[in-house]
């Protein structure tokens, strides 16, 4: 219809006024004449199509396509103004359909999912290519299609965790071969709530994320806050005394392994695409309008949030943790906000909407699916949840912390070591130990079948590696500290009792702080066979 619609675009509207005429009358329109010579139709079948319109599609040209719509009215009582009329009121309907049916199409849930994750896909990969600038392959994107349910089979019909497929393409693949490269970080694009599924599911994947010292980072769906909607954190209310209710019970569980350090969920979702727009010219074939206005909730409570193309936030925290390893080699800053330039947890580079009733770029609509105020980026942290924050009136948003959903149960008399204990699990620190693991993990591998004793090896690891990484000087400047990231390290590797060959690598690390004011102490603990 494309070319009809440009062959026929100089056609006056039909509520054009024509000078010297008189108004014509009310007539039924082209399309009501046609339907009315095409007979009976047999709706019963979604796949009956009316001959005329196997016949107009088959023409050979815009005129024949003319030709076979006037040829099926009658047509001896209209002048070439009404002719021209009713052209113009066919083009009308067709596109109203057709804008109808493309509604129906980009705002199926479906469909958004998969544009969704595409289009966040392609946003992780736009922005590593511009962190990385002229150091091309520091950085390597790889994508595993697999859909939640073909996840959730995999891992259940495993009896043990290191004998799913996944533990194998993340793990063993990377970790058992000679030249395997780790995983640093991995990003699923799911959403996970707090049925007992799917917190069986994060109990095993955080098993496989801890083994392969690759932390997993996902989305919450609403649900896991004890909401139906993100639109509902307008209200305050005690989350920790949610998470107590009976139906959290899986949850707390999940949180209380000393895995789930491994495990981050990010709350709410952002903005992948701008709306289309009639900008007046046929982007489509045909011009089109995309409505996104967003409706009142049925109990009149909330307002919903539209249908903007809402998508995982994993990709954009993905962006953050990318763009601190692309300037330090280390992950340390991927929280907060930065004066006067981009860095810390600020996410650049999502689309940018502006509010209708204002100049372009004068009113930015948020680019997250709520705005979450203090008491809500304060709370969900407290409760393992990392907050996604619009920065308002600004083209940008931030990470403002990254807990994971660990949730220690140990309960110590010295402020200092509970507040230690939460430091530890968050994300950012998880990261740079799990970074120093990797290189720990290879190491070993490599030399495995050379050494001599496990004491020659860990006095190697000691004095010739780790160490190059420590200083303890009290003050570094932002270049010293991407040189010396650690206060202190050390590694120690014991042989397993009763069990031959067998050798346990534990590495203690204290990172330079980066925004807390306490050291930070981690553990990370392996095996190894010779």
């Amino acid at each position: 219809m494309s070319g009809l619609r440009a062959s026929l675009g100089a056609l006056p509207e039909a509520s054009v006024n024509y000078a010297g005429s008189e108004p014509a009358p009310v007539v039924p329109t082209l399309l009501d004449r046609m339907l009315e010579t095409a007979g009976d139709v047999d709706t019963s079948s979604a796949y009956v199509v009316p001959l005329f319109v196997e016949e107009f599609l088959a023409a050979e040209s815009d005129w024949q396509c003319v030709r076979q719509l006037f040829d099926r009215a009658d047509l001896s009582s209209m002048t070439l103004i009404e002719y021209r009329r009713q052209l113009s009121h066919l083009i009308c309907r067709i596109e109203q359909l057709l804008q109808s049916q493309l509604h129906e199409l980009l705002h199926h849930e479906d469909f958004q999912r998969l544009e969704a994750s595409w289009r966040g896909l392609r946003y992780l990969v736009e922005q590593a290519e511009r962190s990385q600038k002229s150091d091309r392959g520091l950085v390597k994107v790889q994508v595993l299609n697999l859909s939640l349910a073909e996840l959730q089979e995999d891992i259940t019909k495993s009896i043990e965790f290191d004998q799913s497929q996944l533990f194998q393409k993340v793990y063993q693949q990377r970790f058992g071969l000679a030249g395997g490269e780790p995983f640093g970080l991995l990003l699923g694009d799911y959403a996970f709530g707090v049925h007992r599924r799917d917190c069986e599911l994060l109990g095993e994947l955080a098993r496989i994320s801890s083994a392969s010292f690759a932390p997993f980072v996902a989305a919450a769906q609403p649900q896991l806050l004890g909401l139906e909607s993100f639109a509902q954190l307008g209200r305050e209310f005690d989350l920790a005394s949610t998470f107590l209710q009976p139906e959290f019970t899986p949850w707390r569980s999940f949180r209380g392994q000393r895995d789930a350090k491994f495990v981050s969920l990010i709350a709410p979702r952002v903005v992948y695409r701008k709306p289309y727009r009639d900008t007046g010219e046929s982007q489509f074939g045909f011009r089109f309008e995309e409505d996104v206005a967003g409706q009142m909730s049925p109990d009149d409570s909330t307002i919903e949030v539209g249908k903007y193309l809402w998508g995982n936030p994993c990709y954009a925290f993905g962006a953050v943790v990318i763009r601190s390893y692309c300037r330090t080699g280390w992950f340390a800053d991927i929280r907060g906000q930065r004066v006067g330039e981009i860095g810390g947890g600020m996410v650049e580079g999502l689309p940018q909407i502006d509010f209708d009733t204002e100049a372009p770029g004068m009113a930015l609509r948020p680019q997250t699916e709520v705005v979450l105020s203090r008491y809500w980026e304060d709370e969900l942290i407290r409760n393992g949840i990392i907050p996604m924050v619009d920065c308002q009136d600004a083209p940008y948003s931030m990470f403002p912390g990254n807990p994971s959903t660990y949730l220690s149960s140990r309960e110590y008399s010295d402020a200092a070591a509970t507040e230690n204990e939460r430091l530890s699990a968050m994300t950012q620190y998880v990261l740079c130990a799990s970074r120093f693991a990797h290189y720990l993990k290879v190491i070993v591998r490599d030399k495995i079948g050379s050494m001599e004793n496990p004491q020659q090896l860990e006095s190697e690891l000691n004095g010739r590696w780790l160490q190059r990484y420590v200083s303890s000087a009290p003050q570094l400047d932002t270049k010293r500290r991407a040189e010396f990231p650690l206060k202190e390290g050390r590694v120690v590797i014991e042989r397993v009792p009763a069990q031959p060959g067998a050798f346990d690598l534990k590495m203690y690390l204290q990172p330079q702080f980066q925004l807390d004011d306490i050291s930070v102490g981690l553990q990370l603990n392996s095996q190894f066979h010779q």
